[in-house]
């Protein structure tokens, strides 16, 4: 009888370590696991800014669905720009 109830603690033990970080893994946390779920990378993103036509592209993360950064345009402006997040196309230029 005890070395059942040995086997059984052990074994709930084991599955209350484990299951926090399986659960971690499942649900996904801030911008990076934001950015997984888009077709771009960061690298990607900027490759489209400057083709655009931005310049001195920074601070580029991905937050609430799509890209953010900010850049100078062709105006010489440092610019915050929203950036489709499959596409890359800037979608909203604010100085």
């Amino acid at each position: 009888m005890r070395r059942m109830s040995w086997v059984v603690a052990t074994v709930a033990g084991a599955l209350l370590l484990s299951t926090p970080p399986l659960a971690l893994a499942q649900q996904g946390t801030g911008s990076a696991a934001s950015s997984n779920a888009t077709s771009l990378s960061p690298a990607e993103v900027v490759r489209k800014i400057e083709a655009a036509g931005y310049r001195d592209v920074r601070d580029v993360e991905y937050d609430n669905g799509h890209w953010e950064a900010e850049a100078i345009d062709k105006n010489g402006r440092r610019v915050d720009l929203r950036i489709d997040p499959s596409t890359g196309a800037v979608v909203l230029d604010e100085d």
